[in-house]
């Protein structure tokens, strides 16, 4: 580990010789003060018998983890002169400044990073209140542990701050992500990668500014930035390596304990690009050995920098060192590396680092490169965790939080661990690993180390262990909940944790897990040849596979429906076969999540013509609805079935209704499918339509779109979150739990070639590109209104960023922005439309009597607008159910633009509140209060003479100066500056707004010229 020696030799040689306690010193603050939860940095170094810094001190490690070879380091910090602690791990660090050598950052290759000074230790804190804070720094290695403290320069004050705090699963609806101090985080996101932390800049800045809230990105091997571990076989080396370390080899390295080195193949070339100043001597060192390996004369392993070559090593060799100079003539990027000219044979190569003099040898820098040595599983790489710091910062700039995926199943560094910590073939399980493995020990240091690092960014949303993991292993089930138990343990600001599957939703580990919220990768549209892949691994329905479907015992197709010819429903045309016990089951499964503890409702419409068999009218040989109770997704995991069934013969439209229906104790899921019954004699058909299903303990209806009239939902992109809303959280409520929908886009097959009018093909739908304005993603994001929103995460943005689209997210951010959704009194809007063609999803607070709502003209789909169907206008009428009687204020928004169009006023009478929708072509929305009445307001402090941290009663009073009594009032207070509002504390169901800092109620009525008094507590900051 040449690289790590260079860094640390400062360290070392102090630390050898005798067993002194280990010693802190060179302690400075970045900072004079602090803010509320806004990073403070400490800055130190460490006197320490430890040979790794990047591992905590442990005593009894697994197999192949040296004892005692590790040091724990933390800073403990106090606000009431120690009666309580808040213990903060610390991190090794090492500074670099960064260089855009070349294009915009758009490539990897643009950007190159200088260190600067010397690594040491550092504590990053994010206050978690306001006040006067001391901190001491503890550390523990083989020798014993040190509490180091000054306790009269070891003190800082903490201001507060505009910050919001650090996002978490909301305290009062489980459906929500939150702030710190109540503000939902809500809306649409989406996956990005970074070349450089120039590219994270520019993208995260357009990100922040159009309100995309959450942003999943990779800090691991398949990202661009990659602090532990490697990569797979084929792409080990990565973009630090310049792609160009192609095998991993498992016979060891150069140092003893040593599982890995670099090999390269006869003909290969293993290199890094680094920027170089003029007139800097550098020197490149390393270890190579050879293995069989036949060159022409002059040829073999060789090393260089830029111009300057090695001696060329060939035949069989044990490891040697190397070392060459090389003064730098102009400044610029230059390769250095291995390269192998042999014709035959391997060489090998490891421990390589790059360090810089400015004064002729006499002192020598920091390393320049990254991933030199290459068991990367043992050490954090400190060039990319800077990189990360970066993101993090540039997200925390830009009000971006961002859902990282810190490692990867198959990671051959990890993977490659046996249990005795050998160096084994791949398996995923050595990456999942157990308790005891050392994989699992060398991941929770790394785990340790993440959490001292970015734990303290509020830009950080979640940690999520992989991309995509066996979503049926107990393995991968405890590496998930050891990931989250164990940065719970060490985090005081408590990182949300999770992981995601390949497929499926795997409540045998949500319902009972650690991990903070459910994750769900799922992509919309057919499943072709070329997008296998991308599933659709489950259904919302029939996904993009629409009517009609056939196979050897029938047909299902659209009929039409119930209501009228213009409506549909779904038929079954059962054929005629002999075999008399044939059920025609035609219908792809509606999934759903169950919980053994409710009952459900199953009712739905039916007709029949000619419906017969010869089997008997045993309920299961009857049509009706097919319910199949599963584990996860009626893969392998029959838990148990029921019918509901509907007569034989021929009828009209008569109503079929199941009631009590009770999963078994082990379902998780209900799949329903549509069947009907053949007969060897005829063919007939059965009609059904407006499906429900019922949840009785909730009232809520899990079966969206039962009448049937939407489109495809890879087309209808609205009711394809609706659907996948409503599923997701019909999981996540039984864990209560919020759901995330981390990987989703518009899939297609390459049928209209690549490139298609600039756009590669990525598997997205290409006929998007021809969807000029975007409606398919702004639908998708406004679909979020409703009550069942999935946070969903697109993965493809090509054409969100080709065509500017992000306005639309800015748009929805600018509508939500004060609309208190996770505060526990949300609930559906349930409004209903007098058109079909028109749908108003959203939801409103009866506490308070407000609402808000999207209403969308539900054929003006983005297939249909590039195909040139036309789509006529809809008008109609949207009523609202609920709120009390009186007078309301409705703020028109336009849905491309989050800005207010029009304002107007109705009465509720009823409990009635009708909206007119006039001419619309494509959707709007609204927000809907109480008409403020002309109210006078006086606030109140007592005491008035409070002091900083005493809790003051804050009194607000009402002063109707009308001439008629004011009803349905909604008042509103600010909480007064340098006072922080006691959450809860506000009187008569008054509900706070942090983003406003404001308390407001609803008043039933205040006389003429008649007063009302509210109250809440703030504390004196």
């Amino acid at each position: 580990m040449v690289g790590l020696i260079v860094g640390l030799s400062f360290l070392l040689l102090m630390s050898f010789g005798a067993m002194a306690a280990p010693a802190v010193s060179n302690v400075s603050a970045s900072l004079p003060g602090a803010a509320r939860y806004e990073p403070y940095v400490i800055d130190f170094d460490v006197s320490t018998c430890a040979t790794n810094p990047y591992w905590p001190y442990d005593a009894s490690p697994p197999p192949s983890v040296p004892v005692g070879t590790g040091v724990t380091v933390d800073g403990l910090f106090s606000r009431d002169n120690w009666a309580t602690t808040i213990t903060v791990p610390a991190f090794y660090f090492q500074d670099y400044q960064r260089r855009l050598v070349s294009g915009d950052g758009s490539s990897y290759s643009d950007e190159a990073e200088v260190p600067i000074g010397r690594p040491h230790w550092r504590l990053c804190f994010a206050p978690p209140e306001s006040g006067e804070w001391s901190y001491k720094i503890r550390v523990t290695d083989a020798s014993g542990t040190t509490e180091a403290t000054d306790p009269e320069k070891w003190r800082f004050s903490c201001a507060a701050s505009a910050c919001k705090g650090f996002v978490r699963a909301s305290r009062s609806d489980c459906r929500y992500f939150e702030l710190s101090d109540g503000t939902p985080v809500v809306g649409a996101g989406v996956n990005l990668s970074f070349r450089t932390t120039y590219e994270a800049d520019q993208a995260l800045a357009t990100c922040g500014s159009n309100g995309v809230k959450i942003v999943r990105w990779w800090l691991n091997y398949r990202g661009w930035q990659n602090p532990f571990g490697g990569g797979d076989v084929a792409t080990y080396g990565g973009p630090q390596w310049d792609f160009s370390l192609k095998t991993l080899s498992r016979d060891g390295g150069r140092k003893v304990g040593d599982r890995y080195s670099a090999a390269i193949a006869r003909g290969g070339n293993t290199k890094q690009s680094v920027f170089l100043t003029a007139g800097l001597t550098y020197r490149f060192s390393g270890y190579i050995r050879t293995s069989g390996l036949v060159a022409a004369s002059g040829g073999g392993a060789i090393p260089y920098i830029g111009p300057v070559s090695g001696v060329a090593r060939v035949g069989d060799s044990g490891w040697s060192e190397f070392s060459l100079d090389y003064t730098a003539t102009s400044d610029g990027k230059c390769s250095i590396g291995v390269k192998n000219t042999g014709t035959d044979g391997t060489a090998y190569l490891d421990d390589v680092c790059l360090v810089a003099s400015s004064d002729g040898g006499a002192t020598w820098s920091a390393d320049y490169l990254s991933k030199g040595d290459f068991d990367s599983e043992n050490y954090i790489d400190l060039k990319e965790a800077w990189k990360a710091d970066r993101i993090f910062e540039a997200a925390r700039q830009h009000g971006v939080y961002l859902k990282t995926v810190v490692s990867e199943k198959q990671d051959s560094s990890l993977g490659c661990i046996g249990a005795d910590g050998t160096a084994v073939t791949r398996s995923d399980s050595n990456f999942y690993a157990s308790a005891t493995h050392p994989s699992r020990w060398l991941q929770k240091a790394w785990w340790r180390y993440m959490t001292a690092r970015w734990g303290c960014y509020t830009s950080l949303h979640s940690w999520e262990l992989c991309n995509e993991g066996d979503p049926f292993s107990a393995s991968h089930y405890d590496a998930a909940n050891a990931l989250a138990d164990y940065v719970h343990s060490v985090d005081p600001n408590r990182a949300m944790c999770t992981t995601s599957f390949w497929h499926s939703i795997p409540m045998e580990f949500w319902k009972t897990s650690s991990c903070d919220y459910l994750d769900v990768h799922e992509y919309i549209g057919p499943n072709t040849p070329g997008t296998a892949s991308h599933g659709p691994r489950y259904l919302a329905w029939v996904d993009g596979q629409q009517p009609p479907a056939e196979n050897s015992t029938g047909v299902l197709a659209f009929g039409a429906g119930r209501s009228d010819d213009r409506s549909k429903c779904i038929e079954i045309t059962a054929k005629a076969v002999s075999n008399t016990a044939s059920i025609t089951t035609v219908s792809q499964e509606y999934h759903i999540g169950v919980d053994p503890g409710h009952t459900y409702t199953l009712r739905y419409w039916a007709k029949a013509r000619d419906v017969a068999n010869r089997g008997g009218d045993a309920a299961g040989r009857r049509p009706g609805l097919f319910l199949v109770w599963s584990k996860a997704y009626h893969e392998n995991d029959f838990v148990g079935q029921i019918t509901s069934t509907a007569p034989l013969g021929t009828y009209d439209w008569q109503q079929i209704v199941s009631t009590d229906i009770s999963p078994p104790a082990a379902a998780n899921t209900c799949n329903i499918s549509f069947v009907s019954t053949c007969c060897p004699d005829h063919e007939s058909s059965f009609w059904i339509d407006d499906v429900e299903f019922i949840d009785e303990t909730t009232g809520k209806n899990l079966f969206v779109d039962g009448s049937f009239e939407g489109d495809r939902i890879d087309y209808d992109t609205a009711l394809a979150v609706r659907k996948y809303g409503v599923l997701l959280n019909s999981y996540g409520s039984r864990a209560s739990k919020p759901t995330i929908w981390g990987e989703t886009g518009i899939r297609g097959p390459n049928e209209l070639g690549s490139p298609y009018k600039g756009y590669s093909y990525t598997e997205e739908n290409q006929h998007l590109v021809d969807d000029t304005t975007g409606l398919y993603v702004k639908k998708m994001i406004w679909a979020h209104a409703g009550p069942d929103s999935p946070y969903m995460l697109l993965w493809w943005t090509d054409n969100i960023s080709k065509k500017a689209l992000w306005h639309y997210f800015r748009a929805f951010q600018l509508f939500m922005a004060g609309i208190p959704v996770s505060n526990g009194h949300y609930v559906d809007v349930g409004a209903a439309t007098s058109a079909a063609s028109l749908r108003a999803w959203g939801q409103k607070d009866l506490t308070s009597n407000c609402a808000h709502l999207w209403i969308d003209n539900a054929p003006y789909t983005w297939k249909n607008v590039v195909d040139g169907v036309s789509v006529p206008v809809v008008s109609g009428t949207v009523t609202i159910p609920g709120l009390k009687d009186g007078s309301y204020q409705i703020d028109w928004w336009d849905t491309g633009s989050g800005v207010v169009t029009k304002t107007e006023y109705a009465d509720c009478v009823g409990g009635q509140l009708v909206l007119a929708v006039a001419n619309l072509q494509s959707d709007t929305a609204c927000r809907i209060r109480p008409k403020p009445a002309k109210v006078d307001l006086r606030v109140l402090a007592s005491p008035s003479n409070a002091t900083a941290g005493q809790t003051v009663t804050i009194t607000v009073e009402f002063s109707n100066q009308g001439e008629t009594e004011a009803r349905n009032v909604a008042a509103v207070a600010k909480v007064p500056v340098g006072m922080t509002y006691v959450n809860g504390s506000a009187d008569s169901a008054g509900s706070y707004d942090a983003s406003k800092r404001e308390v407001s109620w609803v008043i039933d009525a205040v006389a003429a010229h008649g007063t009302a008094t509210r109250t809440f507590r703030a504390v004196v900051e």
